[in-house]
């Protein structure tokens, strides 16, 4: 089934990410849907679903493509608890 959800880069070595399948159970008919990495092999585990590959698609790439808004710290400048900044 071709996919129409668009995958960000990895978010940590920017490398293609892909869908990961897992086929259903033949129990239950419970099926897989994950993202990895093709770069680095990272993954996002994914959720299961009965029927509704694209749903399932469509919630597994929100989270993959989600990414944090916070300002990284200034490498090298440490405040300790005793309010010093050191540099390192």
């Amino acid at each position: 089934m071709a996919c129409s959800h668009v995958l960000l880069a990895c978010p940590f070595c920017g490398g293609a990410a892909r869908f990961v399948d897992r086929g259903a159970d033949q129990g239950t008919g419970v099926a897989c849907t994950g993202v990895e990495c093709t770069s680095c092999s990272v993954r996002f585990p994914g959720v299961s679903y009965f029927a509704a590959v694209d749903v399932a698609r469509e919630f597994v790439a929100a989270q993959w493509n989600q990414r944090s808004t916070a300002r990284p710290l200034a490498v090298g400048r440490i405040k300790h608890a005793s309010g010093r900044l050191t540099t390192h």
